[in-house]
């Protein structure tokens, strides 16, 4: 019976804002998911225009963060390869 009175002692703003915390914590992070999603796909057609430009110096930085956004996209890892590869030549 202790445990139940320890309860029923909180005011109930107290469990109404960690209920409220509940709610908005996966809410939050879903936006952020969705947000980095955006970016990476505002990323990627600006590194493969200055890929296609040879412009390694440009290209290189949104690859790089692109690879942030999306750690381990195999895709994305291979075209920062070739950056650096093209790189060694300038």
């Amino acid at each position: 019976m202790a445990p139940f009175a320890a309860i029923r002692a909180r005011p109930t703003g107290e469990l109404r804002s960690s209920s409220l915390c509940a709610w908005l914590l996966p809410i939050w992070l879903a936006l952020t998911v969705s947000l980095a999603a955006a970016d990476a796909d505002s990323l990627l057609p600006r590194a493969f225009a200055a890929e296609a430009k040879f412009d390694t110096q440009a290209a290189l930085p949104l690859f790089l963060q692109a690879n942030a956004l999306h750690p381990n996209d195999a895709a994305i890892l291979q075209k920062i390869s070739k950056q650096y590869s093209d790189a060694t030549g300038d």
